[in-house]
Parts: structure tokens; sequence; C-alpha cells
């Protein structure tokens, strides 16, 4: 335990110190984590995956410490491209899914709406893959309004992005 504790973002190991200690012997609703408690957390947990800059390793971005150093190398994280969309902050990073919940609110974690790829030949140059029916339009910072069309691609930078009825940002997930 006291090897994997510092890999999880803070908010995670505050629930779970909750969990295990008042939550044990409170069991009203305000002193025990429900059900849905954890699985909100655990999430969140996932949209916080990312791979360490340095070494590649596997992390989890934590807001409320977002240069944490990587538990593997040590290295000082730089902070990921983040979506930020209808109160979810989700991590850009290689593999990394948007689901429909992202943008629906519908609880369906599984249908990925969009995908986090990296550029062929290119180290470090991440793609949003729009993967639904819908045609994106996108506003970069400091260029024009463009369209992503399905199952097309586009570099993952600063930028508003409409992806047909919910609006996101995409942004640093410093402070």
């Amino acid at each position: 335990m006291l090897v994997w504790w510092p890999v999880y973002p803070e908010f995670f190991r505050d629930l779970f110190v909750r969990s295990f200690t008042t939550g044990l012997a409170d069991g009203t609703l305000t002193g025990r984590v429900t059900e849905g408690t954890w699985r909100r957390a655990l999430n969140r947990l996932a949209d916080a995956a990312n791979v360490c800059g340095s070494c590649g390793a596997a992390t989890f971005w934590d807001q409320d410490a977002p240069t944490r150093a990587c538990w593997n190398c040590g290295r000082a994280g730089t902070p990921p491209a983040l979506l930020s969309i209808g109160g979810h902050h989700v991590v850009l990073a290689e593999g990394n899914p948007v689901t429909s919940h992202h943008l629906l609110h519908d609880r369906d974690y599984r249908t990925a709406v969009a995908r986090v790829e990296t550029l062929d030949g290119s180290q470090g140059t991440l793609l949003l893959r729009n993967l639904t029916p819908a045609t994106w339009s996108v506003t970069p910072a400091g260029e024009e309004t463009k369209t992503v069309r399905p199952n097309q691609r586009l570099r993952i930078r600063p930028m508003d992005i409409d992806f047909g009825g919910q609006k996101g940002t995409i942004g640093a997930g410093g402070r």
C-alpha cells in the first residue's frame, strides 16, 4: 500500500481514507462512502489517466498537485492537455477515450465519441479523432474556426470545441 499510495490523486486518497476511517464507524449516508460515490470517483480516476512524458510510466494527473513528480522516474510532471466539458476534466493522453457520458451525461462509459492518438512517426504529437457521425466545429487559439468531419483527426492544442450540441475547451492542466 505504501508503494502505490502516492500514485493516486488527492481526491481519491481522501475518499479512501474517509471510507476506511469515519465510514467504518458511522453507517449513515454522511459517514460512509456509498456505491455511487465510489463509481463517480473511479470514473474520475479513469479520466485522470496519464503517461509520464519523461519515462512513459502510467500516472494519474492530480488537479490538486498538477506538477507532482512521477512515481517511477521522480521528474516533475508537465501538466497534460485537458478537455473540460460538462463538468468533467478528461486528460488527453494517448489511448484515452472521450465517452458518450462526457458529452451527454447518459452513463454510457463504453461508447467512445473521440479517441486520443499519436501522429504516425511523431513523438509526442497528440491528435483527437472524431468517432461520431457529427461534424465538429473547433476554434483553436489564435486561429480561424475549422470543421472536423467524422473519423477525421485534429492536433490537440488550446481550443474551443463544439461537438454538435455540447461545447468544451482544450487547455493545459496546470493552474
